[in-house]
């Protein structure tokens, strides 16, 4: 899966297109030969129609990447007292809202 490394990346990033939320602080995926991970850090409670946009997100991803097999959406209301560039990484960020450390 090593080789289609740059495509799930693409592929993500191409499905999150319009789909990041202001409530998203930080966007990270991971991945084994048949699963695909999608994790997703809320500053606060994801709405309904959030919860939607991650399912979004992984079929497009299927769309794209056929050898993935099951596909598993995690949304999680990040800690405030941790800084964004601290959260837990998967195997790679995809998206991450401005930290500025001052």
């Amino acid at each position: 899966m090593n080789s289609n490394r740059a495509l799930i990346i693409l592929s993500t990033q191409r499905a999150l297109l319009g789909s990041v939320t202001k409530n998203m602080k930080a966007i990270t995926i991971g991945y084994t030969e048949s699963s695909y991970t999608l994790r997703v850090y809320f500053e606060n409670e994801p709405s309904e129609a959030e919860k939607d946009l991650l399912k979004d997100i992984t079929g497009q991803v299927s769309a794209d990447v056929p050898e993935f097999i099951e596909f598993n959406e995690e949304a999680i209301i990040a800690n405030p007292n941790i800084q964004v560039n601290k959260l837990e990484m998967l195997d790679v960020w995809v998206y991450m809202e401005y930290y500025n450390p001052v």
